[in-house]
């Protein structure tokens, strides 16, 4: 039956699918150093990938993406979210589903020392980066979750903030 074998091969992530992130281990749903196999066994079929201008395999799944450190046989070095992803979670924390300074407040009590990088929010202590929500502009929200190590060569053009 060919409607089989295309069911099979579905993403199994959609904007419901719930998301608890686990600094610098990745999510419940994938964890970081997984390899393209085990991915696609925990979520599914990528809906379609590219390759970033790194050289880096990229697959996406509804509104979020997986990132690999090659193309065909690296492993999972980062994982982001688009707004879209309404249950996306950190220690309680609803990332998309809470106002935007509520957010940064919250996560400001976990990791007290966050950083502003190009408009982004960089919680360094959590290993996620956020953009769109000093504006509050619900288009622009995304998130990602990223190894250890990843913003460090910038941190010295960082500044600090406050909530």
């Amino acid at each position: 039956m060919p409607w089989k074998k295309w069911f099979i091969k579905m993403s199994k992530i959609d904007e419901l699918t719930i998301f608890e992130i686990v600094p610098y281990i990745g999510t419940n749903m994938v964890n970081f150093g997984a390899t393209r196999a085990e991915v696609c066994d925990s979520m599914g079929a990528a809906e379609r990938t590219s390759i970033s201008f790194q050289g880096k395999l990229i697959e996406y799944r509804s509104y979020m993406n997986v990132a690999y450190t090659g193309k065909e046989d690296g492993v999972v070095d980062h994982i982001g979210f688009g707004r879209q992803m309404i249950n996306v979670h950190l220690s309680g924390v609803k990332i998309f589903q809470a106002k935007s300074m509520d957010v940064l407040r919250e996560l400001s009590k976990i990791d007290p020392e966050p950083k502003e990088f190009m408009n982004s929010i960089v919680f360094m202590k959590l290993g996620i980066s956020l953009a769109g929500f000093l504006d509050d502009e619900d288009d622009d929200k995304a998130m990602a979750v990223f190894i250890r190590g990843k913003w460090d060569p910038k941190l010295p053009r960082m500044s600090s903030v406050h909530f």
